[in-house]
């Protein structure tokens, strides 16, 4: 029996308001070439603009390759995609990837090479790639060069679920592919209706988890072009909107330690110590001026615990920013 005859993928992309990247999404998805069958779920996310009318065409264009769904009501970003996740799993896909809707695949075998290491190496529970940021009026290449690479190489990350706890892990949005029989009783347990909302960001969450059941391959190429908007999460300056979704990690980590960890309360305060230095860094590129108060609550709060490549990092930040 061949190791693809039962095999089934899915590439999932969730959508707000950003009709005019998700095309390219779309069509780097559709280019994906697999010895297996692959479906496009499209999941728009209560989207005002003319998103909609993008699903209803190419679920049209697509019937036996596109699936197409539209909230009226937005549900969050994890909320989306792990209802478009139920979803595939109840079509017996055994591996999937999350493309965000302003993001693409840059190789058209990228999907199949990463499902072919998985299958052959079932110790590991997903694998992901580096990412290129690229300019929002970047669009999709057409050049066959960059579609296919020579030689795809994989290698442990050493990402293991304590590292992901206490150091964060690899959430290369858009690259990772992940098996699904390492997600066990992710929903019923861990991603329960009452708590999604709380994760914020779907990656994190569900990387945390999967990371209990098997390794983290990464793999050599740079995979995905990922598009950072001036909107964006990452370039955000707002405090607030980068407190809700550093918080909302946080959660994940200690929902994580109570549930399979004896809420420790040295991993508790390790999860707290690195919520906060990714927002020193956060603060320290997006509001410099707020940067030295925190970073001295910050010593105070955890003085035994601080990263100090991390307040190193976040401290040049601050000084570029300040010498700009």
């Amino acid at each position: 029996m061949s190791i693809m005859e039962n095999v089934k993928g899915a590439i999932i992309s969730s959508n707000y308001n950003k009709a005019d990247f998700w095309e390219d999404t779309i069509k780097s998805a559709l280019m994906q070439e697999t010895p297996f069958p692959l479906v496009l779920i499209l999941s728009d996310n209560g989207s005002t603009d003319r998103s909609v009318s993008i699903v209803e065409t190419y679920s049209q264009q697509y019937p036996d390759k596109v699936i197409g769904y539209h909230t009226p009501v937005n549900l969050g970003i994890a909320g989306n995609y792990y209802r478009c996740i139920k979803y595939a799993l109840s079509l017996g896909v055994t591996h999937f990837l999350l493309l965000d809707s302003d993001d693409y695949l840059c190789h058209q075998d990228y999907f199949a090479k990463q499902v072919e290491f998985l299958l052959s190496h079932p110790d590991y529970s997903f694998s992901y790639s580096n990412i290129h940021e690229i300019g929002a009026e970047q669009k999709l290449s057409k050049d066959p060069e960059l579609k296919r690479i020579p030689n795809y190489l994989f290698s442990d990350s050493g990402i293991t679920t304590r590292r992901i706890i206490t150091n964060g892990g690899p959430y290369s949005s858009g690259s990772v592919v992940y098996a699904s029989n390492k997600m066990n009783c992710f929903f019923e347990e861990f991603a329960t209706d009452e708590v999604v909302k709380q994760f914020v960001i779907q990656d994190m969450p569900l990387q945390l988890y999967c990371s209990r059941s098997g390794k983290i391959a990464k793999c050599n190429v740079d995979a995905v072009g990922i598009r950072v908007l001036p909107g964006s999460e990452s370039r955000s300056m707002d405090i607030e909107k980068i407190e809700r979704v550093a918080n909302g990690c946080l959660f994940a980590r200690r929902r994580f330690i109570h549930l399979y960890e004896n809420d420790d309360p040295e991993l508790l305060k390790k999860a707290d110590c690195l919520n906060e230095m990714k927002m020193l860094r956060r603060i320290a590129k997006n509001q410099p001026n707020q940067y030295l108060p925190r970073l001295r609550s910050v010593l105070r709060k955890y003085p035994n615990l601080i990263m100090k490549k991390a307040v190193l990092q976040s401290m040049l930040v601050y000084l570029r920013n300040v010498w700009k």
